[in-house]
């Protein structure tokens, strides 16, 4: 019962959470960028110290912002039912990352994550975005429990036939191979699949047509 009504209650407070969050965080944003512009025209009136300070608080509010910005991004992705509902055509190494992040305090915690990513090609992938950023998180859930070393890979790319993108997460010396079979919590489909490969688990998209023009 309770794990039902969280179901239905964080879709319905989440995305007014997010807006809330976001309104005050555009104006520190801009009050930032401003104290960096005042910061310029005042240069001859400070001293290199105060200046120098002043200089470092914006770089490092600017780094805390962009983090809290980016968590924002992401948790818009898993707090709206249209994203679980409604298929869009998505670079995978974006829901990667959303996935990342989302999850980033217990990885932190235990592993160095890598990340693997075309550099010169968008993959676009078939997918709810918010089904597939979900998946992922589980997956990364069942590396960290698994145990293992401190090395967490996730590398994105095409079959050689370019029918499929694929994004694999694997743990160096995982200790427990595959300690969950089968997916827990996210069915999957055609579009979505994972399957265990060693030292951890493969998810297998199909393309969008974005990806084909590119």
């Amino acid at each position: 019962m309770a794990s039902q009504l969280q179901n239905w209650l964080l879709p319905k407070i989440l995305p007014g959470v997010i807006h809330e969050i976001n309104n005050p965080l555009g104006v520190l944003i801009m009050n930032v960028s401003i104290l960096k512009e005042d910061l310029f025209f005042l240069e001859g009136a400070l001293s290199d110290s105060l200046r120098s300070a002043i200089s470092e608080t914006c770089h490092d509010m600017d780094v805390a912002l962009e983090r809290i910005n980016g968590i924002i991004k992401s948790l818009g992705y898993v707090s709206l039912e249209k994203n679980f509902e409604e298929q869009v055509g998505i670079d995978l190494k974006y829901l990667a990352l959303h996935a990342i992040t989302l999850y980033h305090t217990r990885l932190k915690r235990v592993v160095q994550v890598e990340t693997h990513f075309p550099e010169l090609r968008h993959l676009f992938v078939n997918v709810e975005a918010g089904r597939a950023i979900a998946v992922m998180v589980q997956v990364l859930e069942w590396l960290v429990e698994e145990g293992g070393g401190k090395e967490l890979k996730v590398v994105v790319e095409e079959t050689q036939d370019q029918s499929e993108i694929l994004c694999t997460f694997t743990r160096n010396g995982r200790a427990i191979a595959s300690k969950y079979g089968t997916l827990t919590a996210i069915e999957t489909d055609d579009l979505l699949s994972v399957e265990a490969v060693p030292d951890g688990y493969r998810l297998r998209f199909k393309p969008h047509a974005k990806t084909a023009l590119l």
